[in-house]
């Protein structure tokens, strides 16, 4: 599609591309050396500002393929998911965030209740595009389901709800890269997935028994088998939350674990802020940096920035730069890689 709308959008749009997988060395499918010569023109042309990749391992295949890419990881926004204290709730409840549709498995996942015989309360947050809704409705009152459909939500409307849920279960047949098992690992809630799904072999993000429990396929026998053996597993909220925090777009921290995730803020644009102390900061403070283009073009160790808190109170702090090239920083005053590339 890429190589399609190119000839339309006129050059001085900036265009970012998404890879969901690679065809260059997929001999199957139909006109595949044309695509393969597609795809690399893409790889390699400097009309696309950035490439983004829904897993690590495609970035891998890709970069082995054609050569390096510079790319952003995905993350998720730390601003709406984050840990929430659990609110008392009466006995098991599941939830889905997600759209209603046969793939997500919204379905099977009443049908799998029904079957493992656990008593609970099966919550769907998530568009409706096609009536999915009075068929789910259907079988769940058909098999004496609790089943409770909210609709769409916003970020905090879902966090409220995470913090009245035990599990997040969504047993995608297919996935991109699932950005809601992140959200709700933020959150403090443990989530429930098939093991094929890319995000499983992403490196650092689902750690079965620390903050998911993993399936072995997303039919309904798997999901009975696992939910009936429910109450052999117990899980620290606050260790949930905590062990996904690199994968978040959270630019101050004490340092930043992998050269990737300094890399994917420089990329976007986002300063990587060092500060050493224990950042006391809550929901509705802000951060005001003064001077920020001049100290980053001047390459000062660090600058003044204020809190600002919601009551109004003031506090004056110092924050550092993580190691910066030269490149890294024109990458900062100019917005971002894409527009790096287009000077």
């Amino acid at each position: 599609n890429a190589c399609i709308y190119d000839k339309i959008i006129p050059k001085n749009i900036n265009v970012v591309v998404t890879m969901h997988g690679l065809i260059g060395l997929d001999k199957t499918i139909k006109n595949q050396s044309i695509l393969y010569r597609m795809e690399r023109d893409i790889c390699k042309s400097k009309r696309y500002g950035m490439i983004g990749f829904i897993a690590e391992k495609l970035i891998a295949d890709f970069t082995e393929l054609y050569g390096t890419i510079n790319s952003p990881t995905n993350a998720y926004d730390a601003k709406s998911f984050y840990y929430i204290e659990p609110k008392q709730h009466d006995g098991l409840v599941l939830a889905t965030i997600a759209s209603l549709s046969e793939n997500k498995g919204q379905e099977r996942v009443v049908e799998a209740i029904s079957r493992s015989g656990i008593d609970c309360k099966y919550i769907c947050v998530g568009g409706d595009s096609v009536n999915y809704e009075k068929k789910i409705n259907d079988i769940a009152l058909s098999l004496n389901v609790h089943w409770e459909y909210q609709g769409k939500k916003s970020p905090s409307e879902i966090r409220e709800i995470l913090s009245k849920v035990d599990y997040m279960i969504l047993p995608s047949s297919t996935e991109g890269f699932g950005l809601v098992y992140l959200e709700a690992i933020a959150c403090g809630v443990p989530v429930i997935l098939p093991k094929h799904l890319p995000i499983v072999n992403e490196k650092g993000i689902i750690q079965m028994g620390i903050n998911s429990l993993l399936l072995n396929d997303s039919s309904v026998d798997s999901i009975a088998d696992l939910l009936s053996n429910l109450c052999n597993y117990q899980f620290n909220r606050k260790k949930i939350a905590e062990s996904i925090v690199s994968y978040s777009w959270t630019n101050i921290a004490k340092e930043y674990a992998t050269k990737r995730y300094l890399s994917n803020l420089i990329n976007w644009g986002v300063v990587p802020f060092i500060f050493k102390e224990e950042l006391k900061c809550s929901e509705g403070d802000y951060i005001y940096v003064k001077g920020i283009k001049n100290a980053i073009e001047s390459e000062t160790e660090n600058v003044s920035a204020v809190i600002i808190r919601k009551d109004g109170s003031l506090e004056n702090i110092s924050l550092g730069f993580a190691p910066l090239s030269k490149t890294d920083r024109q990458i900062i005053l100019d917005g971002c890689l894409i527009n790096n590339y287009r000077r």
